[in-house]
């Protein structure tokens, strides 16, 4: 088909979770007594939206269920919350049955060995515009999936297929191992195994050892096929999810040999069978087919921050809460330079930004920390004359405000100018540059990989924008005259420090890392 490669990109399964802070699940949907096909993916679009997801797949199929969802959900969702969420979603559109597994990638048909840390980093190293090629490479090539199939199906000439090339860099991360490529012209049906759960418990090590006779068996059945396979490249595919929810324990998925459906299947299910898990644990296996072409809804995308654009009059006049926090400045106090017109260093408030960034980084959600902003509700809530303040604040910054609309005025945009031209930082560089130090000195680990900053402007000044991503990992900062290191968390509109149980609590519900 041409000289580009018909393919999509996928992150692998340690980038997922430890740099989107998200976990693998698969959902089984029935639809009864209709199906209403558009209108249950116009639903299902809804609910990734609102989710946060941004990375799925979804699979027609044949027999009890209609669907075999693959999701990347953000890992601050239990699966509970997330099945009573897809009813709500999906209510009125004939859903009968629904199950789910959490689950991680045993064996993938196109992974390649590899050091996790290492592709981590790469993946870390990347630029957002770099990213946010691969996001459009991905959906470019999907969108040639109907095109595909009248090629490979209805002989339709395959120059008429669009050139598309891979990004700069994607054969570096291929390399390391943080991607991996799916081919999107194998014909082979599809189709996948789950068994019913064991009726009695697994222990660790009886679940350890299923595991492995799976594995085994299905590598024995993928290597007899790969040699008896004439057609280079025509090669089985074999993938296994193992996990824990109401669907199954473990799910086997397959690509079979064009024109060898039937026979590879009976290899597939017979050789599963064999395992004597049925006979062990009276776990039957159950064969799903899935439809001919690969993919019947499909999204890979990585989140990155749409740059600073957005923070803009309208993001400046919003409420704090928990994703998004205003400081009117970095080191010095806003108080005392409308006091006494003077601009002075203040430790204090250097820790308040410090303190705010690692709130926000240990927030299940990106977050956003803008410097340059103050909060005039709060302010005024405090003067005996208000209107009086009201107009400082305009006679020094430009401020616009209406007195009828006191108490609900508009924050003021005082700017990074006001320390820059006060004299504490001779530019903009200079002013970044103390920021970014700052955090990566007090903020334990480095954190810049999952933050960014920038200066843009709003109102005809200038502000600071620091925006978060979750992590795999939980950051502390160190602040005050002691410079003890502390666990700060986002609640609500403020920043507090957890200690103890109330810190277990937090990540308990929130976990971070690898996934048990």
């Amino acid at each position: 088909m041409g000289n580009t490669k018909r393919e999509v990109l996928i992150w692998r399964d340690f980038v997922h979770d430890r740099v989107e802070s998200t976990r693998l699940s698969l959902w089984r949907l029935g639809f009864a007594p209709k199906y209403p096909r558009d209108k249950i993916f116009d639903a299902l679009h809804r609910f990734y939206e609102e989710m946060g997801i941004s990375a799925y797949v979804a699979y027609e199929t044949l027999g009890d269920f209609d669907l075999l969802l693959r999701l990347w959900i953000p890992k601050l969702y239990l699966l509970e919350e997330v099945e009573l969420r897809l009813r709500q979603t999906l209510e009125g559109c004939n859903l009968y049955g629904i199950n789910f597994i959490g689950c991680r990638t045993d064996v993938h048909h196109a992974e390649t060995p590899c050091d996790a840390d290492l592709a981590v980093q790469a993946v870390l190293s990347l630029e957002d515009d770099q990213v946010r090629a691969i996001n459009e490479y991905n959906a470019a090539q999907y969108g040639t999936v109907e095109a595909i199939d009248r090629v490979l199906y209805r002989g339709e000439p395959a120059q008429n297929l669009p050139e598309i090339s891979r990004p700069p860099g994607v054969d570096e991360l291929l390399r390391v191992g943080a991607l991996m490529s799916i081919p999107l012209d194998k014909r082979g049906i599809r189709f996948f195994v789950i068994f019913d759960h064991p009726r009695q418990p697994f222990r660790p090590e009886t679940r350890d050892l299923t595991l492995q006779k799976l594995r085994d068996k299905c590598r024995e059945i993928e290597d007899t096929w790969t040699i008896r396979m004439l057609e280079p490249g025509d090669q089985p595919q074999i993938s296994i999810y193992e996990g824990n929810g109401t669907m199954s324990d473990f799910i086997v998925m397959a690509r079979a040999p064009h024109g060898c459906f039937h026979e590879f299947v009976h290899d597939v299910v017979m050789g599963l069978r064999a395992v004597d898990l049925d006979v062990l644990f009276e776990m039957r296996p159950y064969t799903h087919v899935i439809a001919d072409r690969m993919f019947s809804d499909f999204q890979e995308t990585r989140s990155v921050p749409d740059g600073f654009e957005h923070v803009d009059e309208r993001t400046v006049n919003q409420e704090e809460g928990e994703t998004l926090e205003f400081k009117a400045t970095l080191t010095s106090n806003i108080r005392s330079y409308m006091a006494v017109g003077k601009v002075e260093r203040n430790p204090d408030r250097v820790d308040d930004v410090v303190r705010a960034v690692c709130g926000l980084l240990n927030s299940p959600r990106a977050g956003l920390l803008v410097i340059g902003v103050l909060e005039v509700r709060r302010e005024i809530d405090k003067r005996t004359e208000p209107l009086s303040y009201l107009q400082e604040l305009t006679d020094k910054f430009g401020y616009a405000f209406d007195p009828a609309d006191i108490p609900d005025v508009p924050n003021a945009v005082v700017g990074i100018e006001l320390e820059i031209e006060g004299g504490l930082f001779k530019d903009r560089d200079q002013y970044v540059g103390f920021l970014r130090d700052t955090l990566r000195s007090r903020i334990e680990p480095v954190p810049l990989p999952w933050i960014r900053i920038e200066v843009v402007s709003v109102s005809g000044r200038s502000v600071c924008a620091i925006a978060t991503r979750p992590a795999d990992i939980w950051f502390y900062a160190r602040t005050g005259q002691d410079g003890r290191e502390s666990f700060f968390v986002r609640e609500a509109a403020s920043t507090r420090a957890y200690t103890g149980m109330e810190s277990d609590l937090y990540k308990r519900a929130h976990p971070r890392g690898e996934p048990g």
